[in-house]
């Protein structure tokens, strides 16, 4: 089987059907995801007891507040290494 070759799966979040044509290189992220999804607004559900609705909005909001703190590190990670190269090149070139 080809990684680039398309194909159809059909994932479940929150009880919803959702027909997916990925990537038969991403599968696994796709599944892991769904597990992960599931997962959370079961736990969310019964810790914070909220309508489904709110549940969902809080959980869409701890996504978006998460990555944005990895992009944060991304970035941060980015220019110590930039740094550093400039420290090699200086070392280097004197």
């Amino acid at each position: 089987m080809d990684n680039n070759e398309k194909f159809n799966i059909n994932v479940t979040l929150n009880d919803w059907r959702l027909p997916l044509n990925i990537y038969r290189a991403d599968e696994e992220i796709y599944r892991r995801a769904e597990k992960i999804f599931n997962d959370e607004l079961a736990a969310a559900l019964q810790k914070y007891r909220l309508q489904r609705e709110e549940t969902l909005k809080l959980m869409a909001y701890n996504i978006i507040v998460n990555l944005v703190r990895e992009h944060e590190k991304y970035n941060n990670l980015v220019e110590k290494l930039q740094s550093w190269g400039s420290d090699v090149d200086n070392i280097l070139n004197d």
